[in-house]
């Protein structure tokens, strides 16, 4: 179990990330964690080669796909798959997401793959 405030933190231009579990510790399926931003936050428009995923807690987003902008809202849902092209803006303070991450993510920002 891994507590509110645990898992391993950084800032990401404004963002808080907490990692909650390490691919390291899932036999390398997934890392999870959450990500906490003010209105204004922009993850530009980027691909993976895995897939990704988010599920909005609290606050509001706009997520960026090739067809445009969708709003989402608390208890909505995002899948991404590998090659999509794909990023968020956040529409409100203090919104939050759990995000479940590629590889690469977890390699770049807490320097495991």
């Amino acid at each position: 179990m891994v507590p509110t405030d645990g898992g391993d933190e950084i800032n990401f231009r404004g963002a808080v990330i907490r990692r909650k579990a390490a691919r390291a510790d899932t036999d390398g399926a997934w890392a999870i964690g959450t990500g906490r931003q003010d209105a204004g936050f922009d993850n530009p428009r980027h691909t993976h080669d895995e897939f990704e995923a988010f599920f909005v807690v609290r606050g509001r987003y706009a997520f960026y796909t090739d067809e445009g902008e969708v709003n989402a809202g608390p208890g909505t849902f995002v899948l991404i798959p590998p090659g999509a092209t794909h990023g968020f803006r956040t529409e409100e303070d203090e919104s939050e997401l759990i995000c479940v991450w590629p590889s690469d993510v977890e390699r770049n920002f807490f320097g495991a793959g």
